[in-house]
């Protein structure tokens, strides 16, 4: 076995090192514990490392939307997911406009605030898989696992899920909801009079729709950073050049993605595979707009499954992480979500 490896995944019941600190920064930074959910009995540790490895390269690859709000710090909530089944927050009203006075003893309107609380359901998002026990075997033998392609598949698959549950769920637990981004009831919405893809949609009516759907944020008191979020087969029409009217009058340089990316707190444009055609969703990356709730970030665990001692190990890639829709007090909303 390889001395050094124990040291690189577990501390004290605390990963650190290489592997734990890639993990870490799927994560931005939240340190987890794997002590509790992982029987060294069942794999070497060098096998882990490879669980780990694996893991951490298709979760990078497959996260969009997901990846976007745990990167920051702002819509990042670090939450102990196993010690609750609802995460709550309050929300307060706006308080009346200030008085203006030539004195300060001059009495004015004293304030007052309104309450409610709002919550999300902290769950589970997991796929199982099983190894042998002759496959145990082998992989202490040669100290390497032989199934990581089992590891990549279920990582892929909770992506999969998670970016779903981001962009369009509705998932209904613990007297709560857990909201997409196309199905939030306080949303904001906006109709595209034209598909991007259409011939006859010019450069300039993609950038009218994108102002359109900032305007409308603006006035919803949500003034960004945005991030823009497209299906893919929108991304093939915003590579081409940007050109309005007579291309040889009035040339702008550049595509226009580079064109919508000069509007102003528009900060990046992102291709989400689980947008429908002619989707879009501006959605301000503020905490007053949406958070991720980390309860436990994506690791790999194991246990015996009953009724088949030493023959099976069912191995489970999981993690709490929840999207966590807002609107504020008065229902305004920093989601806009744009479609033909």
């Amino acid at each position: 076995m390889d001395t050094n490896t124990k040291t690189e995944l577990i501390t004290n019941g605390t990963p650190s090192g290489p592997v734990s600190e890639a993990l870490m920064n799927v994560y931005d930074g939240i340190s987890f514990s794997m002590q509790n959910f992982r029987s060294l009995a069942s794999l070497p540790e060098r096998a882990w490392k490879y669980f780990d490895d694996v893991l951490i390269a298709v979760a990078k690859r497959e996260l969009v939307g997901i990846a976007d709000l745990a990167k920051r710090a702002e819509t990042n909530v670090t939450f102990d997911g196993m010690t609750a089944s609802v995460y709550t927050r309050d929300r307060i009203s706006e308080m009346a406009d200030a008085n203006i006075a030539m004195t300060p003893d001059t009495r004015g309107e004293a304030g007052t605030l309104a309450f409610d609380s709002i919550g999300v359901p902290l769950a589970v998002t997991y796929k199982d898989f099983l190894v042998n026990t002759k496959q145990i075997a082998m992989a202490e033998r040669v100290g390497l696992p032989l199934r990581t392609q089992l590891v990549a598949e279920a990582t892929r698959a909770v992506s999969r899920t998670l970016e779903e549950l981001l962009f369009n769920g509705e998932y209904v637990a613990a007297g709560s909801t857990i909201y997409g981004y196309t199905k939030f009831p306080s949303r904001k919405t906006y109709t595209i009079p034209e598909s991007w893809t259409a011939a006859t949609c010019y450069p300039n009516e993609i950038m009218r729709d994108v102002n359109e759907m900032v305007t409308k944020a603006f006035q919803a008191n949500h003034f960004g950073p945005y991030v823009l979020y497209i299906p893919w087969e929108y991304q093939v029409r915003l590579n081409l050049d940007y050109t309005t009217g007579d291309a040889s009058a009035y040339p702008v340089n550049g595509t226009i993605r580079d064109r919508l990316l000069q509007i102003a707190g528009l900060e990046d444009i992102r291709v989400s595979k689980n947008l429908a055609i002619d989707n879009v969703i501006l959605a301000e990356m503020s905490s007053s707009t949406v958070q991720l709730i980390t309860g436990m970030p994506m690791t790999v665990a194991d246990w015996e499954p009953a009724g088949s001692p030493n023959w099976q190990h069912l191995f489970k890639v999981f993690t709490i992480s929840v999207p966590f829709l807002m609107a504020d007090y008065d229902g305004n909303c920093g989601i806009v979500h744009g479609s033909v």
